[in-house]
């Protein structure tokens, strides 16, 4: 059975006893029925389309930005101990999904710095025609370090 035209009378549905629905002779219509289940771990806890619950999401999350196994639990307000979190990891799909966020997380980052480095060089050399002497003494050996390192 299908939704049908809320104007419809019992008789006009085909089915007397439910007003305003009819039989699906047209395979485009959706069907009344069950809703997909929603997702659950072995728990019955709700889990993503990754496999992970929102609050493995969260100390994923955490632990990519570099948190402590302490400082994870403590940051989710005591949900999770430091010591579930130590077990979480011992599990290969999950501590592949920490490494995994967190080098995301690094491509982030080095994208962001990257956006920047112009910007900064710009200042350096700018440091070059400042006023005070020891400013712009500073700015050159800051371009010749940099050159330095870049070159190593």
């Amino acid at each position: 059975m299908v939704i049908g035209n809320p104007d419809e009378t019992p008789s006009d549905a085909g089915d007397p006893g439910i007003v305003g629905a009819h039989r699906a002779d047209d395979a485009s219509e959706l069907a009344v029925g069950e809703p997909p289940a929603p997702p659950f771990d072995s728990a019955g806890r709700l889990v993503d389309d990754d496999g992970w619950s929102g609050l493995d999401e969260l100390i994923i999350a955490g632990l990519a930005a570099g948190w402590s196994y302490g400082q994870c639990a403590e940051e989710l307000g005591g949900r999770v101990s430091a010591r579930t979190i130590r077990r979480k990891m011992t599990d290969p799909a999950f501590r592949a999904e920490v490494d995994a966020r967190q080098e995301e997380l690094m491509e982030q980052a080095v994208r962001a710095m990257s956006r920047l480095v112009m910007r900064a060089v710009i200042v350096v050399g700018d440091s070059l025609t400042a006023d005070l002497v020891p400013d712009r003494l500073r700015g050159a050996r800051e371009v010749l370090t940099q050159l330095v390192r870049l070159r190593v």
